[in-house]
């Protein structure tokens, strides 16, 4: 088939080069016919019935007579070199050159016969005229010669040999062509089958993915929700599994041991802030008792001031004589016993301030649980966002195993 379309192509540019070669013949002809044979043969005989007018007014009969015969001769040449070129009639060639001959003969009789000037002038001018015709002629019938042998031989075997080949080329296109389709039915239908048989296999490893898939992701999911309730009911020496993990489930299990880690600092806290809470009672019993104590105390220092201010009353009333003597006793047990009442002061003052510190103690204890309660809850909160993305994966899973079905 190479073979075939290199032929064609060698074919297609013998006839473009035919066509070529003929396109400029025409020009050349339509060239010659236009600008050279016609008009050289109307100027021939126009030229002819000037000689004729001039012979005829010098009264010469002989050039009157051969420029008559010469004008004919003309006319017929003209005549039969169009139905030549025109109608392509080869038997007419003969007829043009004889009537040539005859012409020439009849301008050479002519030019002897010329008398005056412009006879003679004419014969020249037609001498020139019929030797233009005649080469215009001759290259005219060439160029069409040469037209046709290239159009109705060269072009015309390169045309036969083109279709040839190219009814070759459709034949071979529309075999190749069944023969691919028929190939190509056959592949679609193996294709059909190789599809149907992946399809099986799909399915078959989309179940087997979409069990071990749930078993890992369900059995670690239950494991860890028994761990939650467990600890959500109070024991807090559960092992958490999965810990180790890198996936969300060991995301999970280190959300969970952060809760079981603060769910036991909350109640370590919790113990010590009961211890503080009964040290903080018992300090404010003591200092309960010291105060009652203080009370009785200044009482007892009172009721043995309002004695001895009634001895001391009783015994002035008795010793006025003595008041001076003693009055300055008197004010000596009086300034003792303030001294007594300031001492007494200050261990009050010193109980207060130490009420006042515990009390701060047992505050920061209970700021303290507060910020593990909400340590805890954030724990919750981050086992909770862990929890929601497990069952979007799960989700997603399943939609994957779904999509691996079909």
């Amino acid at each position: 088939m190479r073979e075939v379309l290199e032929d064609l192509k060698l074919q297609f540019n013998t006839y473009i080069k035919g066509f070529n070669t003929a396109e400029n013949l025409k020009y050349e002809y339509q060239e010659l016919i236009l600008d050279r044979l016609e008009p050289a043969g109307v100027k021939i005989i126009e030229d002819l019935d000037l000689i004729v007018k001039e012979a005829t007014r010098a009264g010469n009969a002989d050039a009157l007579n051969f420029a008559y015969v010469a004008r004919e001769h003309a006319l017929l040449a003209r005549l039969y070199a169009n139905i030549l070129i025109g109608r392509q009639d080869d038997t007419y060639g003969d007829k043009v050159q004889r009537e040539f001959t005859e012409f020439g003969t009849a301008l050479n009789a002519l030019g002897n016969a010329a008398q005056t000037e412009q006879e003679t002038q004419l014969h020249l001018e037609l001498t020139t005229l019929f030797k233009e015709y005649v080469a215009a002629f001759d290259k005219t019938y060439a160029d069409d010669v040469e037209l046709r042998l290239l159009i109705d031989g060269e072009m015309a075997t390169a045309v036969d040999k083109i279709v040839t080949d190219a009814e070759a080329v459709k034949d071979w296109a529309a075999n190749t062509e069944e023969q691919i389709r028929e190939q190509t039915m056959a592949t679609i239908i193996l294709a059909e089958v190789e599809m149907l048989i992946g399809a099986g296999v799909g399915i078959a490893i989309g179940f087997v993915l979409a069990f071990l898939i749930g078993n890992g992701i369900s059995r670690p999911v239950i494991n860890m929700t028994t761990v939650m309730r467990q600890l959500a009911g109070g024991d807090k020496s559960v092992e958490i599994p999965g810990i180790e993990r890198r996936d969300e489930i060991g995301k999970m299990a280190n959300a969970v041991l952060v809760f079981k880690e603060a769910a036991i600092e909350n109640e370590r806290l919790g113990i010590e802030a009961e211890e503080n809470r009964i040290a903080t009672e018992q300090e404010k019993e003591h200092q309960r008792q010291s105060e009652e104590q203080a009370r009785a105390e200044k009482e007892a220092a009172d009721q043995e001031e309002r004695e001895q201010n009634a001895a001391k009353l009783k015994y002035l009333t008795e010793l006025t004589g003595d008041f001076e003597s003693r009055i300055g006793t008197i004010v000596d047990t009086v300034a003792g016993a303030a001294a007594q009442m300031l001492a007494s002061s200050g261990t009050l003052a010193s109980t207060a301030e130490e009420t006042n510190a515990q009390s701060l103690t047992v505050a920061s204890a209970s700021e303290q649980a507060s910020n593990n309660v909400q340590t805890v809850a954030s724990a919750a909160e981050e086992l909770s966002s862990s929890i929601t993305e497990i069952s979007r994966q799960v989700a997603a899973s399943s939609t994957m195993a779904a999509d691996a079905v079909k």
